[in-house]
């Protein structure tokens, strides 16, 4: 997994949606990356995919089809 590249899209999705737990989400992936490693991002990326499902567009569709792929 590029680290760098998931936390450029949880950035992402921190900017862009308007649901609260996947922005609450993304703010604890730092965290939980720091945690656990790698795992505990993969975690926390599921948790915000699963919060992303109303965030709608071109960017939401190649952001969440990005970090699906890094689960």
């Amino acid at each position: 997994m590029d680290i760098e590249r998931a936390f450029y899209l949880i950035k992402c999705v921190a900017l862009n949606h308007t649901n609260r737990y996947a922005v609450a989400y993304c703010d604890a992936a730092q965290q939980s990356y720091d945690d656990y490693g790698e795992e505990g991002l993969k975690t926390q990326i599921l948790y915000i995919l699963n919060n992303c499902g109303s965030w709608r567009g071109a960017k939401a569709r190649s952001v969440k089809i990005e970090l699906r792929g890094m689960c």
